[in-house]
């Protein structure tokens, strides 16, 4: 019994030793003492298409306002006084039945360039969200100078502009990547397939990761390792395609082609609204079917075909459509 006893105590300080030892480590990178913090991570390589691989990513995951706009102040630096162009990506806490969520909108935000990584996290060290960021964030977003470059993008910035929760100021400068070597105008392409095609990357995504709880403080590895390289690949597949095309991809051409077309935020949010409120009553006017029942009496079919042109027009529009074979630009 007291062999025992003594195995059991050895394997009890053993797990002590370690919990005070993460702890430790913890604490040194800004976990104690307060509700901000902020953590250096070198992301692994991914592998190339001709069996190279990338560089280790850098990145910075934090909440602190003061990291934020150091890390801005480092990267986001224009070599001529010209704009620059950022990857740009949110991730929101998914509607999932095995996740307890303890608040709705976004929780993290990625900001890349082509060689550095930053994963804003809007939860605070006790685990409730915070707008603590707000204002570094507003202050960035609302720069025309700075391209902010993703996939979906609107989706991201509408949901940044109602965290926000008042209409100071614009978002300037999305711009959706997912037109660029689409094989028509309307089509869209994903991000992993645009990094092959483009970059030579092999970039994995995960559904498991994808639909994790992202309000969790802290996050997982793995978690900020997904979310930077997201905007990493936005951002290292408008470099290459700048390298490659600087007359059509040059950071002043995307802003000149944004601005002659860019929506105001607010009128994309309004737009947004109105067309989820049409599309619910069509919904429901259709017993939940996307398709008009045959079934359907003469009055609720004439205004389900009213709903559905209604839908149809406040669409949002289309990505910049950039045939990368032809070089066209629509």
């Amino acid at each position: 019994l007291i062999e025992g006893m003594s195995t059991w105590w050895k394997k009890k300080r053993c797990i002590l030793c370690i919990q005070t030892f993460l702890l430790l480590v913890w604490s040194t990178t800004g976990y104690s003492g307060s509700n901000f913090f902020a953590r250096n991570l070198m992301i692994p390589p991914l592998p190339l298409t001709n069996d190279l691989k990338t560089d280790e990513l850098p990145v910075v995951y934090t909440n602190a306002p003061n990291y934020i706009e150091e890390w801005f102040q480092t990267h986001l630096v224009s070599q001529d006084g010209g704009p620059i162009v950022v990857g740009f990506d949110v991730e929101s806490v998914p509607n999932a039945p095995w996740i307890r969520r303890s608040f709705d909108g976004p929780a993290t935000v990625q900001i890349a360039v082509e060689n550095a990584s930053l994963v804003i996290h809007l939860v605070g060290k006790d685990g409730h969200p915070t707008k603590a960021a707000a204002p570094v964030l507003r202050k960035f977003l609302q720069d025309d100078s700075i391209v902010k470059a993703g996939i979906g993008i609107e989706d991201d910035m509408l949901e940044l502009y109602r965290w926000f929760g008042d209409p100071k100021g614009d978002i300037c400068s999305r711009f959706d990547i997912s037109g660029v070597g689409a094989e028509n105008p309307g089509q869209r392409v994903a991000l992993h397939r645009l990094a092959s095609q483009v970059v030579g990357v092999t970039l994995k995504k995960s559904k498991k990761i994808s639909a994790s709880n992202w309000g969790k403080m802290p996050l997982r590895e793995n978690q900020i390792s997904y979310a930077a390289r997201d905007a990493w690949a936005a951002a290292a597949i408008m470099a290459k395609l700048h390298t490659e095309d600087p007359g059509c991809f040059s950071p002043s051409a995307i802003r000149s082609l944004i601005q002659g077309e860019e929506v105001p935020i607010a009128a994309s949010n309004k737009r947004a609204i109105a067309r989820k409120v049409a599309r619910m009553r069509f919904l429901e006017i259709c017993e939940h079917r996307n398709k008009i029942p045959r079934e359907l009496d003469e009055k609720s079919r004439a205004e389900a075909e009213e709903l559905q042109q209604e839908i149809r027009a406040l669409a949002p529009p289309p990505p910049f459509f950039f045939n990368l074979r032809s070089d066209d630009t629509t």
